[in-house]
């Protein structure tokens, strides 16, 4: 049965930067460990945007059992979640036009309630529903924002690590200056809100 608090544990993660996958094993074992249990499954944006072709939700709706739960979550669209929003237009203004990462799917795509239930329709799920959590970012210095991008998040990270080192200066630069008018005492607070999807594979006739 799918339980609330898992919901909680896989936002706290992704709002810490961390992984819910231990070590010894990837992401896609763990993964699909979870699903040949058959009764529930829980995903983040990360593996959801690092597979293709919806390939996480078509094996989930295989595996699972009738009646079974499969969800995810997946950061708000920039202009809600605004810790993407500086980061990304300090790369934007700044940034090496030459730093490019592989191609991949898009990856504010299950930031948008309707792609959600689209997808999850057209792979044979039922009773969709999207929850968007009011969550915040506290953090203690503007540094610590461009931190968390650089050492915890896999692509707009992987954008950071790669600009030559005078543009990064910039970068960092800038998105210390825009972090620095959300302080709120003697800390940061930034919205960073996200959303908790789940469906359910119907039951068999």
């Amino acid at each position: 049965m799918f339980r609330r608090a898992a919901v909680f544990a896989i936002m706290l993660a992704a709002s810490a930067g961390c992984s819910l996958f231990g070590s010894g094993e990837t992401p896609q074992q763990k993964f699909l460990d979870a699903l040949n249990r058959g009764n529930s499954a829980q995903a983040s944006q990360i593996w959801l945007t690092m597979t293709p072709e919806d390939l996480a939700v078509r094996e989930a709706h295989r595996v699972l059992r009738a009646g079974g739960i499969f969800a995810f979550t997946a950061w708000a669209k920039p202009d809600e979640a605004l810790g993407f929003r500086i980061a990304l237009r300090a790369l934007e203004d700044f940034g090496d036009p030459g730093v490019q990462l592989p191609p991949g799917p898009p990856f504010f795509r299950f930031s948008d309630r309707e792609e959600c239930a689209r997808v999850l329709a057209s792979c044979g799920f039922a009773g969709v529903t999207v929850t968007q959590l009011p969550l915040i970012w506290k953090l203690a210095s503007a540094a610590d924002l461009f931190e968390a991008f650089y050492t915890g998040s896999a692509r707009t990270g992987g954008m950071l690590r790669a600009q030559p080192p005078a543009a990064l200066a910039k970068v960092r630069d800038a998105i210390q200056e825009s972090a620095a008018a959300f302080r709120c005492g003697d800390h940061l607070e930034i919205p960073m809100p996200a959303l908790v999807v789940s469906a359910r594979k119907a039951s068999a006739k």
